[in-house]
């Protein structure tokens, strides 16, 4: 049985071409942000197309509440998501949106530090111990 015929025939030159050109355009690596698109809603969960992975990446809905994201779960919106696994072993890609707020807001204390600007945040708790 023969699988591939021509491979240097031009239809194969530019599927390659093609092919590689949008392979080149999505860096996905572990520990990153990246840009998830809602696709689907449901009761439980938050269905996302991140473009480059074979799977569809779920969030929990509780997290997108967790962290007051709540009004931003509309379908067809982007949301920034860390990229934990590209595959765990049942094969899920597996994101999270609570890390990657938590991540950027580090970023931002970073450089408003470097830029020597004063930020604002709220007060969560005061920890007691020796000065």
């Amino acid at each position: 049985m023969e699988i591939y015929k021509d491979l240097s025939s031009p239809a194969s030159q530019k599927f390659e071409k093609l092919l590689n050109s949008q392979l080149s355009k999505n860096k996905i690596e572990e520990g990153k942000i990246i840009e998830g698109k809602i696709t689907k809603i449901t009761e439980k969960y938050i269905f996302l197309f991140i473009p480059g992975l074979k799977s569809e990446p779920v969030i929990d809905i509780n997290e997108m509440k967790s962290i007051g994201m709540q009004d931003k779960v509309i379908e067809g919106t982007t949301i920034p998501v860390l990229l934990e696994k590209i595959e765990d072993k049942n094969g899920d890609v597996i994101v999270s949106a609570h890390k990657a707020q938590k991540i950027k807001g580090w970023y931002e204390l970073e450089n408003a530090y470097e830029e020597n600007k004063s930020i604002n945040g709220k007060i969560l708790q005061i920890v007691k111990g020796e000065l």
